[in-house]
């Protein structure tokens, strides 16, 4: 399914729950080089711990989400992004935190952030703390 994927954009009004039950398992995300996420709805509850791989995933962009505390607010799951570059957080002004759980970007040294006609590159060590310690300044 979609083994040649290299962009994919989830746009105004998606109104999915949770992006990653509606991909099989079967799919691997290996040739996934940006996504782009303008729009997330809060998800149900799973009890099942998981990793999520995206494996040639170099550009992330959470785009206009005024709503969004996290990328991801379940316990349940940890993100490995091996080949991620660039984080691009623009208008999120409730993001806390990216997930709850770590997520290994051995590849990432900074996230640009955009608010309010500003912009800032940061990095504080891993995604998690650079995200945190963003929003608890600003």
């Amino acid at each position: 399914m979609f083994p040649n994927l290299h962009q994919l954009t989830l746009g105004w009004n998606f109104g999915v729950k949770e992006i990653w039950r509606l991909v099989p398992s079967s799919v691997s995300f290996q040739n996934l080089v940006i996504l782009e996420i303008e729009e997330i709805i809060e998800g149900g509850d799973n009890n099942d711990q998981d990793e999520i791989i995206f494996p040639q995933l170099n550009s992330l962009e959470l785009e206009s989400l005024p709503k969004l505390e996290s990328f991801c607010s379940s316990w349940n799951y940890t993100f490995g992004f091996p080949s991620l570059q660039t984080v691009i957080v623009e208008d999120c002004p409730k993001m806390k935190i990216f997930s709850q759980r770590h997520s290994n970007t051995p590849m990432l040294n900074e996230v640009e952030f955009y608010w309010s006609g500003c912009y800032e590159e940061r990095w504080e060590n891993d995604l998690n703390s650079t995200i945190r310690q963003f929003f608890r300044e600003h």
